[in-house]
């Protein structure tokens, strides 16, 4: 009886030790990135699975810090201004503390020529890593 009750136990304490619990649902997020860090031409499907994330992510309620950002500097880079702000506004709405990016992004967007040459070259050719996403589990 006591062995059965300890087994149990031990069961119980191993299962629960397995499966942390997660504060943001991040999906596919770094596998994703990492696809796209490998073959820099699947900017497009890496939009894709950026996309699918927020919108799971969205039903569960756990977004995670940055990547409603993410997804609007995707947007940005594939010279969609318009579409990418409404992005950065919920990021910003959703994580006050991103506020001040945020809002410089949002000028970006709707003043895409004043971006610096070298930015804006950046900007076409390299995804962003959002710096949060990638350090929070």
């Amino acid at each position: 009886m006591k062995y059965g009750l300890l087994a149990g136990a031990l069961v119980l304490l191993a299962t629960t030790a397995c499966t942390p619990p997660t504060l943001y649902h991040w999906g596919d997020y770094e596998g994703s990135l990492y696809r796209l860090m490998k073959d820099p031409t699947s900017l497009d499907k890496y939009g894709l699975a950026l996309n699918e994330q927020i919108v799971k992510a969205e039903t569960l309620g756990n977004i995670p810090p940055g990547i409603y950002a993410e997804y609007g500097y995707f947007l940005m880079a594939a010279q969609k201004h318009n579409e990418a702000v409404p992005w950065f506004q919920k990021e910003k709405a959703k994580w006050p503390e991103s506020t001040f990016l945020m809002d410089k992004m949002i000028l970006t967007c709707q003043n895409p020529k004043a971006m610096p040459a070298k930015a804006s070259a950046a900007a076409e050719t390299k995804p962003v890593v959002a710096a949060a996403a990638g350090s929070v589990r």
